[in-house]
């Protein structure tokens, strides 16, 4: 192909995109209410960890949770036994919360539907506590 030339559909693979909707699918919320209530509560874990381990911020936004292709993360968190940095995330498509260390260690703790959010808290901070040593968060739901 010389510079001023256009490429022929023989030079490169050409994919159709569907457009997506205008609009959003309804979505019943009595439906899926409990989900929502359950996934409200693992991400105020998330933000629980990031309140007790970041340096603090005004308006607590060392709390703000990052929005990933997955789910949602912490920012990387200093472990307080001063080894490195955590990440906590929830991955939505594994069906999983992550606790990953900035040595490559990670913890997997199993989120299910029949899974208390107690038991699935506890969990994870146990799988922290195994990475990092114990952190200590506020369990009362806000």
């Amino acid at each position: 192909m010389t510079p001023r030339s256009r490429p022929t559909s023989d030079s490169f693979l050409v994919a159709r995109v569907t457009p997506m909707p205008v609009g959003w699918p309804a979505l019943d919320y009595e439906a899926w209410s409990a989900t929502c209530d359950t996934l409200h509560a693992h991400t105020q874990v998330l933000g629980k960890l990031a309140v007790a381990l970041a340096p603090p911020e005004p308006q607590l936004q060392h709390a703000a949770l990052r929005l990933t292709a997955r789910g949602w993360e912490t920012l990387p968190l200093p472990a307080p036994n001063g080894s490195g940095a955590l990440v906590v995330a929830l991955d939505l498509h594994n069906h999983e919360a992550v606790a990953q260390h900035s040595d490559g260690l990670v913890r997997h703790v199993p989120l299910a539907p029949d899974r208390a959010v107690g038991e699935v808290t506890r969990e994870v901070l146990a799988a922290i506590s195994d990475l990092v040593g114990p952190v200590r968060i506020n369990l009362r739901p806000q």
